[in-house]
């Protein structure tokens, strides 16, 4: 079609032998923006990765590019019987030119299923997998994006126990890096920098491995730092060990210089902040009504309810803070629903506190009416939890 960013092309299946057309996007309709530490790519335009897996609409059979070719005798057996009566691909036409998300997810799976059926080397599979965990990053299912992160761990510390094999893409050390890069983002620290420093012991070049290797470990030094100042907050008080090293993984610390604001009263609030080193002053209007020193948390009523800051903070001298934003908090709930109900009653006996801690001071704000719900319904709402 005219002015298509697909180009299309008749290929064979190497199963069921049915040709059928392919559609993949043209150069120059995808420019690439950056990277994660474990390479899942983010793109303007079209992600090609969602076309990187080769679907027969016919059968299911499914392979990266490099993989989708004539099989041996023994690889089709297997992937008849694997096949059999499949219908995972028919719930996307993969005769269309355009695939979602949705459709990604299913490729990758089916790519999956039909490198089980061949026996391909665990690092194939692992980078399956790891695609998979892409997709679910992508649309913030970081439940499932864990699941697959361990999964794909799994895999990769096979083929490095195993040795990689003749015709890998990958190296040992790369293999290395990205389980431990998937231990980081798991919570897991010192299962991560183990990993890392193998890393950097199979890159004796000091290559790139060896550079991200390095750099890796301090960012996992950095959330092991992390973990301690959460363990301690109270509305974190509910999530497990394990919940709250995740969470530590996905955050970052932020330094502000004396009489640097840190929030400000009135603008849109999405995150809660930390204070590790430092210290800074809480003022409504004019008046100054709390000190915020070490290891004290503020700014969590905005990121568990979308409210406007009710107060304005000011560094008093230089500070260092950890920030948690809404995207990392509801990846906790995300995965642990359950614990709302206890973050919201936590919280909504701080406000209670909190108001009497304004009379006190003699502060007149005027309190927003909860809605239906109290403050665990407009919490679940803003958090979409049902």
């Amino acid at each position: 079609m005219a002015g298509s960013p697909f180009a299309a092309r008749e290929v064979a299946c190497p199963v069921c032998k049915v040709s059928f057309k392919l559609h993949t996007p043209k150069s120059g309709t995808s420019v690439l923006e950056r990277r994660d530490a474990d390479f899942c790519p983010y793109y303007t335009g079209i992600n090609p990765l969602f076309y990187s897996v080769w679907v027969c609409p016919g059968c299911g059979f499914a392979a990266l590019k490099e993989h989708f070719r004539e099989i041996s005798e023994s690889e089709q057996v297997a992937l008849a019987m694997a096949l059999s009566g499949a219908t995972e691909h028919r719930r996307h036409d993969f005769s269309k030119e355009e695939r979602s998300l949705f459709a990604a997810m299913i490729s990758f799976q089916l790519a999956l299923k039909s490198y089980e059926a061949r026996r391909t080397p665990p690092e194939v599979r692992a980078g399956i997998l790891l695609r998979l965990a892409w997709t679910c990053r992508y649309g913030n299912d970081r439940k499932r994006e864990h699941m697959y992160l361990e999964q794909s761990s799994a895999l990769y510390q096979e083929a490095y126990d195993k040795g990689v094999s003749r015709n890998s893409s990958v190296t040992e050390a790369h293999v290395a890096f990205l389980v431990g890069e998937a231990m980081r983002r798991l919570g897991r620290g010192a299962e991560a920098i183990d990993w890392f420093l193998r890393a950097i012991k199979g890159d004796p070049s000091k290559g790139e491995t060896f550079r991200m290797a390095r750099d890796q470990i301090y960012e996992t030094k950095e959330s092991i730092r992390f973990f301690d100042y959460l363990q301690a907050v109270d509305i974190l008080k509910p999530l497990a060990i394990e919940e709250i090293a995740a969470l530590a993984a996905q955050i970052r610390s932020r330094t502000y210089g004396a009489g640097k604001a840190i929030c400000t009263a009135g603008e849109p609030g999405a995150s809660m902040f930390i204070l590790m080193s430092g210290h800074a002053g809480v003022s409504i209007g004019d008046s100054r009504v709390a000190e915020v020193g070490p290891g004290q948390v503020f700014g969590e009523m905005s990121l568990l309810s979308g409210q406007p800051r009710s107060a304005t903070v000011t560094a008093d001298q230089p500070s260092e803070l950890l920030e948690i934003d809404r995207v990392a908090f509801k990846t906790v709930l995300t995965s642990n629903p359950a614990i709302a109900d206890e973050i919201a009653r936590i919280v909504s006996e701080r406000l209670a506190h909190n108001a009497r801690a304004l009379e006190s001071a003699e502060v007149r704000e005027t309190v927003p009416a909860e809605p239906e719900g109290g403050f665990l319904g407009r919490f679940k709402a803003f958090f979409e939890i049902s």
